[in-house]
């Protein structure tokens, strides 16, 4: 209590740092006990603004605390991706059998971590061909299918799938094939 009765403010810390690619406000300071601060971060031209982390977590921007306790703050900016592609763009593949599509982000040439490089795949018809999170594409019936690739800034490509039947696999489509029961091994002319 003070002389005149009242009680002394509690002010609390609140301290706030940014990855690298953008600012925070307000800065960090000292603050009366239960006071609302709308935190605001701001990415750089190459940046985007992922999440807050710290005493809580939230991608909302501006994100509204209110100062309870000491709080800790810290944005988190990520590079902005300008395209991704696909290598094979294209991919013929046996029935029964598995390939790998890999996923290239631009620009090259810059550290993504896991947060910036964060990728979807996704198949256009899933009784054709399935595709995991890693790329494995599996063939399950002969056909077409295109495979799609999203970044988390929504930027896509996509991959032609095709499916095609090899019984004897000697390396002949089916559809082609004059010998549809070459024996395993055997030259194929």
């Amino acid at each position: 209590n003070t002389d005149d009765g009242s009680t002394n403010p509690v002010n609390y810390t609140l301290t706030l740092t940014a990855s690298e690619g953008g600012t925070v406000t307000p800065e960090s300071g000292s603050i009366v006990e239960n006071e609302s601060v709308e935190l605001l971060a701001t990415p750089d031209s190459t940046h985007v603004f992922v999440n807050w982390t710290g005493s809580s977590t939230s991608t909302d921007n501006p994100f509204s605390i209110t100062m309870d306790s000491d709080k800790n703050y810290t944005a988190n900016f990520a590079i902005t991706i300008d395209s991704v592609s696909i290598t094979p763009s294209a991919l013929r593949i046996r029935l029964g059998d598995t390939d790998t599509l890999k996923a290239d982000i631009y620009p090259l040439g810059t550290e993504f971590s896991l947060l910036d490089a964060s990728i979807n795949w996704k198949s256009s018809d899933e009784s054709i061909v399935t595709v995991t999170q890693d790329g494995i594409v599996s063939a399950l019936a002969k056909g077409e299918a295109t495979i799609t690739v999203t970044t988390r800034d929504s930027i896509t490509n996509t991959a032609q799938i095709t499916v095609f039947l090899d019984a004897d696999r000697d390396g002949v489509i089916d559809d082609n094939d004059i010998c549809a029961d070459t024996p395993n091994g055997s030259v194929v002319n």
